[in-house]
């Protein structure tokens, strides 16, 4: 009954142009421009992020939102990652189907983070062994597996 809809940018005098948005503004903030630092401090307080875009590749916004452990709406253009929960491009009532569905969905957790206990072993071993010439096709690192070639270049020292 209290739903807040904060519209990033997007200002205040853009709705003037929209007069069935009235009685919604109460409800509405505009943020107009946000710098990306503001923006990912916004969409960590939000419940739902919604991206009913008409055209979209891989939008950062959705994986940001996915990443910070918020739901995600989004129109279904040609990519969004399965966490997000889509909706036909350019229909309004399937999109609050969907906004309806995902608020009953649970909050997602954080996604978890690599850990970064073998990272700084896997990049040194990793250096060492195309300084050397010898082959890295398979660093005995936990997480991460390397499959590249080395060329000519690299073969070089120094």
């Amino acid at each position: 009954p209290q739903l807040g809809v904060v519209l990033i940018g997007i200002e205040e005098a853009d709705l003037r142009a929209f007069p069935e948005s009235a009685e919604l503004r109460p409800h509405l903030l505009c943020t107009g421009f946000l710098s990306h630092d503001v923006t990912l401090g916004v969409l960590k307080k939000l419940d739902l992020f919604v991206r009913p875009t008409y055209f979209d590749g891989d939008a950062n916004s959705v994986r940001e939102a996915i990443a910070l452990g918020i739901r995600v709406v989004a129109s279904a253009t040609d990519y969004r990652p399965t966490e997000a929960v889509t909706f036909p491009i350019g229909d309004a009532a399937a999109c609050a189907d969907a906004v309806r569905k995902a608020l009953c969905l649970p909050v997602p957790s954080l996604l978890p983070r690599p850990s970064n206990s073998n990272s700084l072993a896997t990049i040194e071993e990793l250096y060492r062994r195309v300084y050397a010439a010898l082959p890295i096709e398979a660093l005995h690192a936990s997480t991460m597996s390397v499959k590249m070639t080395v060329t000519s270049a690299f073969q070089q020292k120094g």
